[in-house]
């Protein structure tokens, strides 16, 4: 005899033995019971869920000698007809080769008669997707007004395709994809019953493989039993069909965690020489990560694993990782299962991306940088970085000794720590700008104008619009005749006056200052090209074009700004350029 597949072997013969798919057995049994059966249905989903499986066992049910019934016997005529594919009355045609119009006009016209012995003469149509559109055209009329002894059933794996006036005279169904815990159940029971060795690892990895295609975790056991003569291991699996071992993973997240970064390189060399994908690599960490996600925010919430057994070392990552830490990972992870659909170079990718991954706690997101960003622009102390552990503090960096400038005597310790606060500070101003040395003090505006309206101007700047509070805070002077508001910067301030003359800029900062003079204010801005206003005392004097690179490097690091910067952002001054005049 023959040998005969586990596929079909253990082909559900009942509505009952359908896995996963309880929706739509629910709808065609009650349907049969209460006697409301459609002339038309349509079974949608992926491959290997079941859709021509339970189109014969509804033929079945309405064709059986006891019927119509919701178990059909299985043994009359018309059953085993029906299961062995010899029904005069119950037809199984290909979309695919049979997709003309013409082929569809002899299905038409054989609808005409009646059944040669059955109660109802049914034409299952498989991937009817794939019918030209004339085809579906000539269809129409019979689909909407069949014999009352036809009955339709298609299936098809790509339902967008399907034209809306054929929809509108089916009776849909959506076939949804078998879990892997449903999956791993029906392998279990087949195996017992070919009385076939099999570990649970082996199991599990099969039942992910399937993708929830029940169609495919079955003939994939069917290939396993084939290459092994003993007991079936996890490697026998995973190296059979070329899927990733959990160790693997389990591995990778450990090198990950510990920073191993000559480990992780181990591992993708491993796989590579083992002609393992690397897409399904990255695809099966992200699957792995996921589930550390889950495993720390829901411990508890076991149906949220695809495998529940599967949880066994998941807590120790969890613990170790932040939710945010395992949400840029995840990340990262699709990004490079994105790029390598289309690289040349997977193994770089993979690599580059598991690096950084290793580096991830040690990494500030973007949203952290802004926030910081943020707060320091409006002169708030910047909020701690939102890593899942601290940062060390930075070690203080061993630079060579400057070159004492010639012009200059070298500053005192207190200089280099920050000018203290000065005791004749207007007490309205920002406390968060600190005078520079090279900038002259806020000057008393000319056109005898309120003595403190530029400082509060620069209060209420400071909360209702950060960004422009740090740039009008740098202004050396200003004047104040009747409805015109004039700002002063120095040369070396020509970036931050082009800035504020852009129109949106310039916009707010006039309806910031007339809200505050209670009068419509027109704002000017301009640049001084002496280097001081008038009523101003001259400024620091520019640094000279021989002045070296190590002096302005030097006069930067004493700049508060420029501190704060430093130490916010943990970052260095590689290079200081002269602005243009």
């Amino acid at each position: 005899m023959a040998y005969e597949v586990l596929a079909l072997k253990y082909r559900p013969k009942v509505f009952e033995d359908l896995v996963g798919q309880e929706a739509v057995t629910r709808t065609l049994t009650n349907a049969i019971q209460q006697d409301r059966i459609a002339h038309a249905f349509l079974f949608a989903g992926v491959r290997g869920v079941g859709k021509t499986t339970t189109a014969r066992i509804l033929a079945k049910a309405l064709n059986c000698e006891s019927g119509p019934t919701v178990r059909p016997c299985g043994t009359c005529a018309a059953c085993e007809e029906i299961a062995r594919g010899r029904s005069l009355d119950v037809l199984e045609i290909d979309g695919a080769s049979n997709a003309g119009v013409e082929q569809v006009r002899e299905l038409i016209d054989s609808a005409r008669y009646a059944p040669s012995r059955d109660r109802f003469k049914i034409y299952i149509i498989d991937e009817v997707h794939m019918l030209s559109t004339a085809a579906f055209n000539a269809l129409l009329k019979t689909l909407e007004e069949p014999p009352p002894t036809v009955k339709f059933i298609f299936a098809t794996t790509e339902h967008h395709k399907i034209p809306d006036t054929i929809l509108s005279r089916c009776q849909e169904h959506e076939f949804r994809t078998v879990a892997p815990g449903e999956i791993a159940n029906q392998l279990r029971m087949i195996a017992k019953a070919e009385g076939i060795e099999i570990t649970e690892g082996a199991i599990r990895t099969l039942a992910r493989a399937a993708s929830g295609s029940m169609r495919d975790g079955i003939s994939a056991l069917d290939q396993v039993i084939a290459a092994s003569s003993e007991k079936i291991e996890e490697h026998d699996v995973t190296e059979l069909l070329g899927l990733i071992e959990r160790d693997v993973l389990r591995q990778t997240a450990n090198a990950l965690t510990g920073q191993d970064t000559a480990s992780i390189l181990k591992i993708v060399n491993e796989l590579v020489r083992s002609g393992r994908d690397l897409r399904n690599f990255i695809s099966a960490l992200m699957q792995y990560f996921r589930d550390i996600l889950v495993a720390k925010v829901a411990p508890e919430a076991s149906e949220l694993f695809e495998l529940p057994d599967e949880t066994a070392g998941l807590e120790k990552f969890a613990g170790e990782l932040s939710e945010e830490d395992l949400l840029r990972a995840l990340e990262l992870l699709t990004q490079t299962e994105i790029a390598l659909r289309s690289s040349p170079e997977p193994r770089f990718h993979v690599e580059v991306a598991l690096l950084k991954l290793s580096q991830l706690r040690k990494l500030a997101s973007f949203e952290d940088l802004l926030e910081r960003f943020e707060a320091l622009v409006a002169g708030e102390p910047p909020p701690p970085s939102s890593g899942s552990a601290p940062k060390p503090a930075a070690k203080p960096r061993v630079v060579a000794k400057p070159t004492k400038p010639k012009t200059e005597a070298s500053p005192s310790p207190e200089a280099k720590a920050g000018p203290p606060p000065q005791a004749t500070q207007d007490a309205s101003a920002p406390d968060d700008w600190t005078a520079r040395d090279d900038f002259p003090p806020l000057s008393e505006a000319e056109g005898e104008p309120s003595s403190d309206f530029m400082s509060q101007l620069i209060e209420q700047l400071k909360t209702a619009k950060p960004m422009l509070h740090a740039i009008v805070s740098r202004h050396t002077s200003y004047e104040l005749d009747g409805n015109r508001l004039t700002l002063k910067f120095l040369s070396s301030q020509k970036v931050l006056a082009e800035q504020l003359e852009q129109k949106m800029l310039k916009d707010l900062l006039e309806e910031q200052a007339s809200r505050l003079a209670d009068r419509k204010l027109s704002v000017t801005v301009r640049v001084q090209e002496n280097g001081a206003s008038k009523d101003a005392p001259p400024p620091a004097p520019i640094e000279t074009e021989d002045k070296s690179s190590e002096d302005l490097q030097e006069r930067a690091r004493r700049d508060p700004l420029v501190r704060q910067f430093i130490d916010t952002f943990q970052g260095e001054i590689q290079s200081v350029k002269k602005p243009e005049a």
